[in-house]
């Protein structure tokens, strides 16, 4: 018979640790394959796990983004393209017109005229005035923006004789024709200025319907 010993109390037991619910249970185990080291199968599971788990994150990922709230609805101005604001310098209001007329001047003396424009006649006039043309501005303009498309390298090496061909040859033909813009206009031996006057308004009562 034992004897007692009553300072002496029973080991307590200890439970086995609760598992972590946010350590998932590996999706693979490792067990014997026929033909692999224990090694081998051991870092097959792992492997297998591993991407498991990226899979499962990327998921979750996905989910979250689907589920997101939408960000709100850009308005019409907001998702206008930068470049979709009138080009044309017969769409300018007055500051944004002039400002054009500043920036086109420097091309038009030492490209246009300089390069381009040849000699003054009576059959073949040109004015120093010509940003007072509202007609010859329009056209300059429209020259001058298909020479900045017509250099990029963009274009190719045909940009520049298309646009000589499609554009210049049509401006100077109608600038400096005798019934031009400019046919009002001389500077053989002294500058003489005068805009023609364009043809007047539509009357209103062509508009309406023709009596019976």
């Amino acid at each position: 018979m034992t004897s007692h010993d009553p300072d002496h109390t029973p080991a307590e037991e200890t439970a086995p640790p609760a598992a972590d619910p946010a350590v998932a249970a590996p999706l693979f185990t490792a067990e014997p394959v026929a033909g692999l080291s224990e090694d081998q199968v051991e870092a097959l599971s792992a492997r297998l796990n591993a991407l498991a788990s990226a899979y499962e994150l990327q998921a979750e990922q996905l989910a979250s983004m689907t589920s997101a709230e939408a960000p709100p609805q850009e308005t019409a101005a907001e998702e206008a393209e930068p470049g979709s604001e009138p080009m044309y310098i017969v769409a300018f209001d007055d500051p944004e017109y002039y400002a054009e007329l500043e920036l086109m001047t420097p091309w038009v003396d030492q490209i246009l005229s300089a390069i381009f424009g040849a000699e003054v006649t009576a059959g073949r006039p040109w004015c120093l005035r010509w940003p007072e043309h509202p007609d010859a501005v329009a056209r300059i303009h429209a020259c001058w923006l298909a020479w900045q498309a017509a250099i990029d390298p963009q274009s190719g090496p045909a940009g520049p004789s298309s646009w000589l061909r499609d554009h210049l040859e049509p401006l100077l033909g109608k600038l400096r024709s005798p019934d031009g813009p400019f046919a009002a206009c001389s500077s053989l031996g002294h500058i003489s200025h005068r805009v023609l006057d364009h043809p007047g308004f539509t009357d209103p009562d062509a508009l309406l319907p023709a009596a019976a």
